[in-house]
């Protein structure tokens, strides 16, 4: 399989990954997936009902499964989950089956855009701040070190985001 057939999306939550990959894949004419669409199916239920009965053990169990299931296909953009490269198996999927697009947020953005979600089990803290910058701190490494390309979502409009990653892989 060519790596260049398939884009994928990571980033801290609420940096736009589904929003950007849905974008994307219709700009390209590529099919679209998300990895945490593609976890529910598979469990059968939530991503917050997958944390309340099993933890986030039993979730990131899915979400390898689900990202191996995907990386295999072709010809796709994939918005992963945030902690989806935490995984060691998941990074290097992610880098041996396609181009890797880093979408880097600020933690005030990520704020704004989190601060009233019910469905993301991580979040439902009473400090959100203190969460979302000890995530980033645990997790912005990974995202830097597997990435083709950054691109810092709040200096650019969704369309010269898609613009961009299109371009810079070669698409227009």
């Amino acid at each position: 399989m060519s790596k260049q057939n398939n884009i994928f999306i990571i980033g801290s939550t609420g940096a736009g990954k589904t929003t950007v990959g849905q974008a994307l894949a219709e700009k390209l004419q590529l099919s679209f997936y998300d990895s945490d669409a593609a976890i529910e199916k598979a469990a059968g239920m939530s991503i917050a009902k997958i944390f309340a009965v099993g933890g986030e053990a039993v979730f990131r169990n899915y979400e390898e499964a689900a990202i191996e299931r995907l990386t295999a296909l072709n010809n796709i953009v994939l918005a992963t989950g945030a902690g989806a490269i935490l995984s060691v198996k998941n990074q290097n999927l992610l880098v041996e089956k396609g181009r890797v697009v880093y979408l880097q947020v600020s933690l005030q953005q990520q704020y704004e855009r989190t601060k009233r979600c019910q469905e993301r089990p991580l979040l439902q803290v009473s400090d959100l701040q203190t969460k979302l910058e000890k995530m980033s701190q645990e997790r912005d490494h990974f995202y830097e070190k597997i990435a083709d390309l950054t691109i810092k979502t709040d200096q650019f409009s969704l369309e010269n985001i898609v613009k961009k990653i299109a371009k810079i892989h070669g698409f227009i």
